[in-house]
């Protein structure tokens, strides 16, 4: 995570946008509290509870941003530089022996990630 602070620090200044692919809303909200305590830099979540003019208007105004793959189909980035992915995605797997569906973490497909 601290190589991926640095990284952010040397291009917020830079007016290029940088999306952060993480796993879950829960991530999304600590990874945006830990750059905020550790470097002082301001980012900000695009999640599926914010209607599409609140991620648009976050779009077109700023520059950082955490996201579940909301991100990846939804919205247009103007100045879009870097894409960072974890490679990690929640998925509801459904288990029949107890007849539950269970969020697992799991690896993202090669074609989601690229």
């Amino acid at each position: 995570m601290f190589d991926l602070i640095e990284r952010l620090k040397e291009h917020c200044h830079k007016h290029e946008q940088i999306l952060c692919f993480v796993k879950s809303n829960n991530d999304v909200t600590q990874s945006i509290n830990l750059l905020k305590q550790l470097k002082k830099i301001d980012a900000f979540p695009l999640i599926e509870s914010q209607s599409s003019l609140t991620q648009q208007k976050l779009v077109a105004e700023e520059q950082i941003f955490f996201s579940t793959t909301v991100a990846q189909t939804s919205l247009t980035f103007p100045c879009l530089k870097y894409v960072i992915d974890t490679g990690i995605i929640n998925l509801p797997i459904y288990d029949p022996h107890t007849d539950t569906t269970v969020l697992t973490e799991l690896p993202a497909s090669h074609s989601t990630i690229t």
